[in-house]
């Protein structure tokens, strides 16, 4: 990502696992030659029954049967399998075309827009790094391995679990890159006034399906951004607590991004009135 823009930014913030695409997690374990349900999962239960956080439940079982079935694990395996990776309808091509309707939208009202996307994922960062949506993203976070001078996995890093994103909520907010959040993560809770906040939480959309982003739904929510759920047809079961109480501005909507679906509809036409709102206050000299 280059220098932070001065202009009003609208910023698309996007759960990856059941909303972009399948499990990426399970994707990676096939590929591995571990099969997900019999093999991996009923390895990682009984740690997260005991109190383990589930995605460093997950991170570390991935380390051991991997190492214990001698497969090649490395951050050049991670980055081959994630390039594989296969996304719903309309994914990536709605980034390029999102900045066309934004840029377009912005001439209509005579004001400069910006959209960011940004990708909060409980799954591995390194896969997703590798992946189609790569690119697009201004950052992307996710678990971390760390690694030997080989390359080789050596065991996790980091973790994002379903309250650990709301972390990198504020960290968008108040302009804080990816990498300086790492090398110091308490800049996070640094005070800042509101007016210097680089993106304004109700100029944020957030984009999730299921009970993990609960957290990031509420935040957003109560502090006037959006909240837009996805539900899948072979798993309506993720979405239900979604329902429940005020954690979506509209949905769930099935994972197409494709032009004229309901999503997309929806999704532009939420984007139309953070824009009309931020015009509003500009015409206020809220900003430049």
């Amino acid at each position: 990502m280059g220098p932070l823009s001065p202009e009003p930014v609208i910023a698309v913030l996007m759960d990856c696992d059941d909303t972009l695409c399948d499990d990426s997690t399970d994707f990676l374990l096939s590929q591995l030659g571990i099969d997900p349900a019999r093999e991996f999962w009923p390895r990682v239960t009984p740690k997260i029954t005991a109190g383990w956080d589930a995605p460093l439940a997950y991170s570390t079982e991935l380390v051991k049967i991997t190492q214990e079935r001698k497969i090649d694990f490395t951050k050049s395996t991670l980055g081959r399998i994630g390039s594989q990776l296969k996304f719903y309808k309309g994914v990536p091509r709605v980034f390029e075309e999102l900045k066309k309707h934004v840029t377009e939208l912005g001439k209509q009202l005579g004001i400069h827009l910006q959209i960011e996307f940004y990708v909060i994922s409980s799954g591995f960062e390194e896969l997703l790094l590798s992946s189609q949506v790569a690119p697009y993203a201004n950052e992307l976070f996710g678990c971390t391995f760390d690694y030997d001078e080989s390359g080789r996995v050596l065991g996790p890093k980091s973790i994002v679990s379903f309250t650990e994103k709301t972390k990198f909520l504020f960290a968008i907010n108040k302009g804080i890159m990816k990498d300086e959040l790492r090398r110091n993560p308490a800049s996070v809770n640094e005070a800042v006034d509101d007016k210097d906040r680089r993106v304004p939480f109700q100029q944020m959309i957030y984009l999730g399906d299921g009970p993990t982003d609960i957290p990031c739904f509420s935040t957003i929510m109560k502090l006037r951004g959006k909240g837009i759920g996805i539900i899948k047809q072979n798993r309506p079961e993720r979405g239900l607590p979604l329902w429940k109480g005020k954690r979506l501005t509209v949905g769930p909507y099935h994972p197409d991004y494709g032009a004229g679906s309901d999503l997309r509809t929806m999704l532009e036409q939420v984007i139309d009135d953070i824009a009309l709102g931020i015009n509003q206050r500009s015409k206020l000299r809220l900003y430049p």
